[in-house]
């Protein structure tokens, strides 16, 4: 069977190799930029935090807690240290609880992670970024500025708007949202019950449903995109503050900037 993961990050590694332990599987990783597992270099301040001893359900947030838990049943902390254990990786637990590399370093978690790629049945694509996938009668269809690629299953594996610096953007969204999935937009009624109960909330920005969006491009021209593909994006965070996409626009309009250089790679969060 053909299986495709679009990311090259930490979950689409992860699945990449557990997919290739099955030898019936032909496996194909693609990442948009030059390298895989870029975001794990800058965790931990470059250590890496893989896990954590103290793990529980209080740690998590938000307006569902319990729908991590399923996840930390099946697959805790003993399973993940397992995990890489199983791919070479020493570790060490300091006394908060942590648990980071021996060598205190990111690069040794990407490279037990890359090299467990090294095998018959796994093949990955880096600078392969993914402009359109679709249905087929025998899965689907992948292409972008590299080509096209064919599968029978799909995992999209892109991650989010987090550390936009290293390739973070909304590009696994509207992946998936071109495939028919939805965000969920709460009625006015839950909206206000969750507001009297205090829960922490976040701010976006309410795209249209229908119909485009337009805007120029000193060197592309004019780019239309269909408002179905686009994001209610964060704009104001739980903790109050403004995300960085939102404060440099805000910014940029104060300033009088009248023209912003960036590289074709920023289109997508443009």
């Amino acid at each position: 069977m053909e299986i495709a993961i679009i990311g090259g990050g930490a979950s689409g590694l992860a699945a990449a190799i557990a997919a290739a332990e099955d030898p019936r599987c032909q496996v194909t990783l693609v990442e948009s930029h030059g390298r895989v597992g870029r975001k794990l270099l800058a965790t931990g301040n470059g250590r890496c935090n893989l896990a954590n001893a103290n793990l529980s359900m209080g740690a998590y947030h938000g307006a569902d807690p319990a729908f991590a838990r399923p996840c930390l049943t099946r697959y805790g902390v003993e399973s993940t240290l397992d995990f890489f254990c199983g791919l070479g990786l020493v570790t060490v637990q300091e006394p908060s609880g942590r648990i980071y590399p021996w060598s205190d370093q990111a690069a040794s978690v990407v490279d037990v992670l890359r090299f467990a790629l090294n095998r018959p049945n796994v093949r990955l694509l880096t600078a392969w970024p993914v402009g359109r996938v679709k249905r087929t009668a025998q899965g689907f269809s992948l292409s972008g500025p590299a080509g096209e690629l064919t599968c029978r299953r799909l995992i999209v594996a892109c991650g989010g708007l987090a550390g936009t610096a290293l390739g973070g953007s909304m590009s696994g969204y509207q992946l998936l949202r071109s495939l028919g999935h939805r965000c969920s937009r709460l009625r006015p009624e839950e909206v206000q019950a969750k507001l009297d109960a205090g829960e922490p909330y976040v701010i976006r920005q309410k795209i249209p449903q229908e119909g485009v969006t337009t805007f120029h491009c000193e060197t592309y021209g004019d780019i239309t995109v269909d408002n179905d593909t686009l994001d209610d994006q964060i704009l104001i965070k739980s903790d109050g503050l403004p995300t960085y996409n939102f404060a440099n626009v805000v910014d940029d309009h104060l300033m009088g900037i009248t023209h912003v250089v960036r590289g074709s790679e920023y289109l997508s969060s443009t």
